[in-house]
């Protein structure tokens, strides 16, 4: 509908009121003409020669109806992002992910080790039916219970499909129910045997994803480690400091042999693909969160 009326205007503006060059004589007089006239190859397009202010309207409400819903489509449909610290808070005006744990270690009063400890910790997938009564649901995880020592790196095993990812984003509070899908969490999910909130486990973990699509091509592994770190570390920091951070994590990840090198992608050569997971982890621990994911 919207490529018709678009090409409604465009046939109108191009041939109202034109007269075309013809082998056989004037177009504007001679009858054996008519078809050099714009008025015939318009009645042959079936649009009229003032028909041009109606398209206009009606592109003009595609363009504001478009452009309104994107504004609340971005407003209130919240998505986590690659260099996404956390979710916007009207209470915490500056929402870096470990601000507080870089804080105190700023201020010189130590960081506790945390322990995360998972009691009967369960999540169902519901499907709901327009048909009352025939909703689908999914049992992924059930009564996982174990404990994660701090300090120490802890493995999850298990085959594909077993729930690996699924328990990694109950615990990173990264699933985000919709009208068509609802998560379902039962448990509890312990720091230090207490029961933290949702802006807690934001502040003290870091999540890397499973691939390295979020990463931007265009950029070198130096300056996609700046712009994380600009995003990502609190305001309190320098501009100074945060690039002094970024270099210290790159040397430490392994990446000072590529640090000019693009990210690159599928059609853009660029660094390898054990170099990308490394500058994804990177991305993360540039915050020093206590648990990474």
């Amino acid at each position: 509908m919207l490529q018709f009326y678009g090409f409604g205007a465009a046939s109108v503006n191009e041939f109202a009121g034109r007269y075309y060059d013809c082998p056989y004589g004037d177009a504007r007089t001679d009858p054996a003409c008519i078809q050099y006239r714009g008025s015939f190859i318009l009645e042959n397009l079936s649009f009229s020669d003032d028909w041009i202010g109606v398209p206009l309207c009606i592109l003009g409400g595609f363009v504001a109806f478009f452009a309104l819903s994107s504004c609340l489509l971005l407003q209130f449909w919240t998505v986590d992002v690659h260099f996404s610290a956390a979710q916007a808070r009207n209470d915490d005006p500056d929402a870096s992910a470990g601000k507080e744990i870089m804080k105190k270690s700023r201020d010189g009063d130590g960081v506790k080790k945390v322990d995360v400890e998972l009691v009967d910790l369960c999540l169902d997938i519901y499907k709901p039916s327009p048909r009352r009564g025939k909703g689908r649901t999914l049992n992924v995880l059930q009564s996982v219970s174990t404990k994660f020592q701090a300090g120490e790196l802890n493995i999850i095993l298990g085959p594909s499909g077993s729930g690996k990812s699924s328990l990694l984003n109950t615990m990173a509070r990264r699933l985000q129910s919709s009208l068509l899908t609802r998560y379902r969490t039962s448990g509890a999910m312990l720091f230090n045997g207490v029961q933290p909130t949702d802006k807690e486990v934001r502040s003290l973990c870091s999540y890397v994803t499973q691939d390295d699509s979020a990463l931007l091509p265009y950029l070198t592994v130096r300056e996609t480690l700046r712009f994380a770190a600009d995003l990502r570390l609190p305001r309190w920091m320098s501009k100074e400091e945060k690039m002094r951070r970024a270099e210290d994590v790159m040397l430490k990840m392994g990446l000072k042999d590529c640090t000019d090198v693009l990210v690159g992608n599928e059609l853009l050569k660029g660094i390898s693909g054990g170099e990308k997971r490394r500058v994804s982890i990177a991305v993360q621990v540039l915050t020093e969160p206590q648990i990474l994911m």
